[in-house]
């Protein structure tokens, strides 16, 4: 079976369907719920109702690594790996019983760890294939190839030797991308860059520099970048790169309108707590692997909830990285939450999903009065988008 031609039926056939594993009636409810979430569990997407707990299994094969919701809530959008870790494929599984579709088939380079990004009305999808930028119908039936070139500068042709790109985000007026860039010349030790962010009008394929008077911040070529709801301003985790363990990741929000930079970065006192600051900053601690964990916005786009991990590397590259959840506001207030990954903050109110540390399960947190539930075991979550269906 070759997974880098992309898998074929077997592929398919490990992606089953929701009517197979729900029902066409199951399904229908469940479009109406609200406070549905997804989690990742095992290899595999369940359905999981935030009232009651109630968990239905929505894919089986145990292939896929990475999901996100389109802004309708009627389908996912999923990355799956292949046998030993070789290349998979990125699909969209609908909530109506059709069969997942592949939507990067015609990319011309098979990575491993894809990730793609939806247009706000769920019709399109944009991923990166190389030097350029994917934008590909929820169908996989037609794509649209846009080849990156960066103009010379005033310090000659950086654009010579091609370019990396991060994961880029649509703007709301679905018509532009926001995506990272960085020139192979730029890439150093570890694959750290200058992250610079540029707009791509998806009419003419035009380029224009997002944010060029803000100091770039350095590390990995970010593949989570969002905006910040109701806001120009965006966010990204990257990570500085100095060795295998050694490794500074920080959180930064961009504001092109401000224009103003804010970065959160964990920091080791007594014991592990973050820094906020509202300029550009060395990130890390010397002996130290700090690595970011996931991070969602609030509702208002004001605050953002964060996770990083903490390894003393003096102890050795395998030794213990516990992550701790923390939410942020960008006047430099920091609450901590205790031990816990990947948050995932609901589209209305005060309810935060994440995932507990000591247990691999899923818990959701009521902001308001500090109770909590528990959702049985999950690795990654995400809440149904509140938007129209």
């Amino acid at each position: 079976m070759n997974w880098r031609a992309y898998g074929g039926a077997a592929l398919l056939a490990a992606l089953l369907v929701l009517g197979l594993a729900w029902g066409g009636q199951r399904v229908a409810q469940a479009q109406g719920d609200a406070g549905l979430l997804a989690v990742l569990q095992g290899g595999d997407i369940w359905l999981v109702r935030a009232e009651g707990g109630e968990r239905r299994q929505l894919t089986r094969g145990g292939v896929i690594e990475w999901f996100a919701w389109a802004p309708q809530g009627d389908a996912l959008v999923v990355s799956t790996r292949g046998p030993d870790g070789s290349p998979g494929g990125v699909f969209v599984q609908a909530l109506d019983g059709s069969p997942p579709r592949r939507i990067d088939a015609a990319a011309r380079q098979a990575v491993a760890g894809r990730r793609a990004s939806w247009a706000p009305d769920g019709s399109q999808l944009a991923f990166v294939d190389d030097d350029a930028v994917m934008v590909v119908n929820r169908e996989g039936t037609a794509a649209r190839r846009y080849t990156i070139r960066l103009a010379a500068g005033p310090s000659g042709d950086l654009s010579v030797g091609g370019v990396a790109l991060g994961t880029p985000t649509y703007y709301a007026d679905g018509g532009r991308l926001l995506v990272p860039i960085a020139t192979r010349l730029e890439i150093g030790a570890g694959s750290n860059a200058r992250i610079r962010y540029y707009t791509l009008a998806l009419d003419d394929g035009a380029l224009t520099p997002v944010a060029a008077e803000l100091p770039a911040m350095g590390g990995r070529l970010p593949q989570d970048t969002s905006f910040a709801p109701g806001s120009p301003a965006f966010g990204y985790t990257s990570v500085a790169y100095v060795e295998a363990c050694e490794q500074y990741g920080f959180f930064a929000r961009l504001d092109p309108e401000a224009p103003s930079l804010n970065v959160v970065d964990p920091q080791v006192a007594s014991g592990p707590t973050i820094r906020v600051a509202n300029r550009p900053q060395a990130v890390g601690v010397r002996g130290w692997g700090l690595y970011p964990r996931g991070y969602s916005w609030a509702p208002d786009g004001q605050r953002v909830a964060l996770a990083f991990a903490y390894r003393d590397c003096g102890q050795g590259a395998q030794a213990p990285a516990p992550a701790y959840l923390y939410l942020a506001s960008f006047s430099g207030e920091a609450l901590a939450l205790g031990r816990g990954r990947a948050p995932a903050w609901a589209p209305h109110g005060e309810l935060l999903a994440y995932i507990a540390e000591e247990s691999s399960t899923v818990r959701v947190r009521d902001l308001a009065n500090n109770t909590e539930i528990d959702l049985g075991p999950g690795e990654l979550v995400a809440w149904r988008p509140a938007g129209p269906r």
